[in-house]
């Protein structure tokens, strides 16, 4: 029931997150990229993406990208921009956090920008990137609360 009202509450501000200036500003997702110390030929999975923003600019720097997020509005919205622009290795998927729908060891960077803070069970979410991310990976939690 939690789950459906978080979703819920996301679908209602899709529209307002796509448009969300912080997220378009490329001077900060070329930093948070640089930081996380991306490859070319790195698979990376955006855990709670939201309108694909981070992944979307990672496209053309790795070999594969997946997002993953709860708001199937939010996932609407990445996948409109993936054909407007004509990215083939990207992907978005509608899933909850708490159980991802990825394969163990499956990406070698697992990323998660802005959105720890909302999850009810930040230690389940962690476990589960955990689970995904090459035992030799990266995973990266960025947030704006402290």
């Amino acid at each position: 029931m939690k789950n459906q009202i978080i979703k819920d509450q996301f679908n209602k501000q899709a529209e307002l997150f796509a448009n969300w200036s912080v997220s378009k500003n490329l001077e900060y997702l070329e930093a948070y990229v640089n930081f996380c110390s991306i490859q070319p030929g790195d698979r990376v999975l955006d855990v709670a993406c939201g309108p694909g923003d981070l992944a979307i600019f990672l496209a053309d720097k790795v070999s594969k990208v997946q997002g993953i997020d709860i708001s199937d509005k939010e996932v609407e919205i990445a996948n409109g921009l993936v054909n407007k622009f004509g990215l083939k290795n990207i992907r978005f998927d509608c899933a909850d956090v708490e159980k991802l729908p990825n394969d163990n060891n499956s990406f070698s960077v697992v990323l998660c920008k802005s959105a720890f803070h909302h999850f009810r069970n930040p230690d389940v979410v962690f476990k589960e990137m955990k689970r995904c991310c090459e035992k030799s990976g990266k995973i990266s939690i960025q947030d704006i609360v402290a």
